[in-house]
């Protein structure tokens, strides 16, 4: 997925915007947009919301009744409200998240013409109509419908393995953690099926490894990436999906491709430590489960005859320390 995504980065306009947070007061808000964006940096609401928004004026404003289209921004939040309609208002802070991330991430592809620079296109529109964009587009559309839901949020940028990049930090219950949403996006024609949660609430350190970095001009403008010093809200380590050991993976994956099974999930994923060892745990996966032949020994101790995992994806190197693989009914396990 991110070789896939390293050459469209590079193409990736991502021009800075600044986008400080300002506390939302929650979904349904649809009128002053001063608690979304901070009245001294918003310079670019038409970012958000495309032509609609452009004033004209010499100052940049977040009075909606100065907007090009007042009427025209109301009936894109009433389909904001429709998007949040089944979002967990009163959840946790992860929760909330969650929601938003798996909400693009299975609605939305990756496509250049889904959302354009020149701000004739908003970001919101584009994950709300044309289901897609670039990483600009996924970076400022995750913040905004995380600011909707009383969610600190804020778009940065940088670069994803030396091609220009934003992304996003996130504050959850007091930390901060890193989330690169335009990895969780497919980049075919349709979107994912199964969402891959790897760039989800990242420390700088795990970020980093990803091939991450974060821009002067964000940690000057927006905010800096030096507290996102946490691991503990990823999908993985709150799943009970993380392991230290090959053998302690081997004891758990049973019930974790049983349980698979029962929520009708296509994928399997469990992740390792985010380092070098971690990385050599999936290789190893990869190796005995499929080449050694363990998996029917794994099969037979979930007690399914189908569906079956027939194909590895495991990723090695630079924080791939992930081991997946697909179930498919059509194979059975070998006698």
């Amino acid at each position: 997925m991110a070789a896939m995504l390293a050459f469209l980065m590079a193409v990736c306009c991502c021009v800075p915007c600044v986008t400080v947070f300002a506390k939302s007061t929650g979904h349904g808000r649809t009128g002053d947009l001063s608690d979304i964006f901070d009245d001294k940096y918003n310079n670019m609401a038409h970012e958000y919301f495309g032509e609609m928004a452009c004033t004209h004026l010499d100052k940049p404003t977040t009075d909606v009744s100065k907007f090009n289209d007042p009427e025209a921004y109301m009936a894109v939040m009433k389909d904001v409200d429709a998007w949040l309609e089944d979002a967990p208002k009163n959840g946790s802070d992860y929760d909330k998240e969650k929601f938003v991330y798996d909400k693009i991430a299975t609605t939305c592809t990756y496509k250049m013409n889904g959302y354009g620079c020149d701000g004739t296109v908003g970001a919101v529109q584009a994950i709300l109509y044309n289901h897609g964009g670039i990483c600009d587009t996924f970076a400022k559309g995750f913040k905004y419908f995380c600011n909707m839901l009383d969610l600190k949020c804020w778009y940065v940028d940088g670069k994803w393995d030396g091609g220009n990049h934003a992304f996003n930090i996130i504050e959850l219950d007091g930390k901060r953690y890193v989330v690169n949403m335009t990895g969780a996006v497919s980049v075919n024609d349709k979107p994912a099926t199964a969402v891959d949660y790897s760039h989800m609430n990242m420390s700088k350190k795990q970020a980093e490894r990803m091939g991450l970095t974060l821009s002067d001009w964000s940690k000057k403008y927006a905010t800096d990436w030096s507290d996102c010093k946490y691991d503990d809200q990823d999908y993985f380590k709150k799943n009970n999906l993380y392991f230290t050991s090959y053998e302690a993976m081997k004891v758990a994956l049973p019930a974790i491709i049983a349980k698979a099974n029962n929520e009708g999930k296509p994928i399997v994923s469990v992740e390792f430590p985010q380092n070098d060892i971690g990385d050599a745990m999936a290789k190893e996966a990869d190796n005995k489960l499929f080449a050694g032949g363990e998996m029917n020994d794994v099969i037979k101790k979930a007690n399914l005859l189908t569906p079956y995992p027939v194909q590895a994806n495991v990723s090695y190197g630079a924080n791939k320390n992930f081991f997946g693989f697909m179930i498919s009914s059509s194979h059975v396990p070998k006698a």
